[in-house]
């Protein structure tokens, strides 16, 4: 009897951008928080903050734009619209919650593993009843505010699951997501969100669709 050895044995999702389409939200709203400082959001200011911690992206803006306001000041005007991103404008990428329920009926665990702050991503899974899919949360709170592309978030997300990092596969749509699942040492697997032109040549390969055939068949579900 041949018997099948399989290498990998969790998933491990990034949140916006890939399961959660709310990128033209988040321009909207660095248009307007910006603007207030007389800066406009470029593509180097959006290559820096995806996958980043808020307060990554607080302290950068603060320096970078040479801000006078405290860091606590600039924070505090930030959550309210925030707040509407994912209360209001997030919606669910395109096949997401399909890809979702196939994965969770197969024998892999699954995980989320975001830069953004625990609770957005909990309005995410209280909105779209998704908390059932996952059985680790992790956020950029848990490891000290630190986001992507450093990799110990989803070192992080692998030992809470009981896994090792070549062990999972993760999937992420930005060039910082994807160095910190590569450089946890994890298989990644790129999604071309069309919104972001953002480098994903570090991917072991690239799709556009959650329900790609060769998504489908790399995990076997």
């Amino acid at each position: 009897m041949t018997v099948k050895i399989m290498k990998y044995k969790a998933i491990i999702f990034d949140t916006d951008g890939v399961l959660v389409d709310n990128y033209q939200a988040w321009l909207a709203f660095d248009r307007q928080f910006l603007a207030q400082y007389n800066v406009v959001p470029d593509d180097a200011y959006i290559a820096y903050c995806n996958g980043r911690s808020e307060e990554e992206v607080v302290r950068w803006v603060k320096e970078k734009f040479k801000i006078s306001d405290s860091i606590e000041k600039i924070t505090e005007s930030r959550q309210d619209y925030i707040k509407d991103i994912y209360q209001k404008y997030s919606q669910q990428q395109k096949n997401a919650e399909e890809l979702l329920k196939k994965i969770k009926a197969s024998d892999f665990k699954i995980a989320l593993a975001s830069g953004a702050k625990l609770w957005m991503i909990e309005t995410i899974l209280k909105r779209f009843n998704w908390g059932q899919y996952f059985e680790q949360v992790v956020s950029s709170d848990h490891v000290n505010y630190c986001g992507k592309p450093n990799p110990e978030i989803y070192l992080h997300t692998a030992r809470l699951l009981g896994v090792k990092p070549e062990e999972c596969i993760v999937f992420e749509d930005s060039e910082n997501g994807v160095v910190s699942a590569k450089n946890a040492g994890m298989t990644c697997i790129g999604y071309k969100n069309i919104y972001i032109n953002d480098n994903l040549s570090r991917a072991d390969f690239i799709v556009d669709d959650l329900m790609d055939k060769k998504v489908l068949e790399f995990l076997n579900i």
